[in-house]
């Protein structure tokens, strides 16, 4: 008669193997402000270029701008067009670049980078279903997605909070951050 198998253990993994993990995880979630401040520019090029094609990726409210400045442009003289394009594309630039501050952030595990880029991705998505005359659902849906990534790179940097704490009690990482290599004078 043969006996049954006991089940496998389960596998060891080391705290600095599970850190590698998180730090990798927190990366994808992070990068995801970047894609969104990059293919927000590339929408923008795209509209200003008159292409009819817009990805669903970007903002809505960088789409808004365009279409705003395309709009108030369309019956003036030549200096008002270049002027509301300037405008649209410097507030363009400002919201990319509050975008890829927060990617900047969160790589750096601040919370507060993810909490206010992931409130305001929401309200982006939110302006996609209501600000046109059709709701864009696939805007919508992409905006989920980059949504729920965002929240494992939040999700990961709380895990690394807890492993970081786990391995000071042990005495494998310092109490104190390391000094700084450039000294305040």
């Amino acid at each position: 008669m043969t006996q049954p198998t006991p089940p496998a253990a389960a596998p060891v993994v080391s705290p600095l193997e599970l850190k590698l993990r998180y730090q990798n995880r927190l990366r994808s979630g992070a990068n995801w402000f970047f894609w969104i401040a990059a293919l927000s520019v590339i929408n923008s090029v795209m509209m200003a270029t008159g292409s009819s094609i817009s990805f669903i990726f970007g903002l809505t409210a960088t789409q808004i701008i365009d279409a705003l400045a395309v709009f108030f442009a369309e019956d003036l003289q030549l200096e008002a067009i270049n002027m509301f394009r300037i405008v649209g594309w410097v507030l363009n630039l400002l919201i990319v670049g509050v975008y890829a501050l927060f990617g900047v952030f969160a790589n750096k595990r601040k919370k507060w980078a993810f909490i206010a880029g992931m409130a305001l991705y929401i309200l982006d998505a939110v302006a996609a279903l209501f600000i046109w005359d059709q709701p864009d659902l696939l805007s919508f849906a992409f905006h989920l997605i980059v949504i729920w990534g965002l929240i494992g790179g939040l999700r990961a940097a709380g895990k690394l909070d807890q492993i970081d704490a786990t391995l000071r009690q042990a005495g494998l990482l310092p109490t104190d951050p390391p000094p700084s290599a450039i000294q305040p004078m």
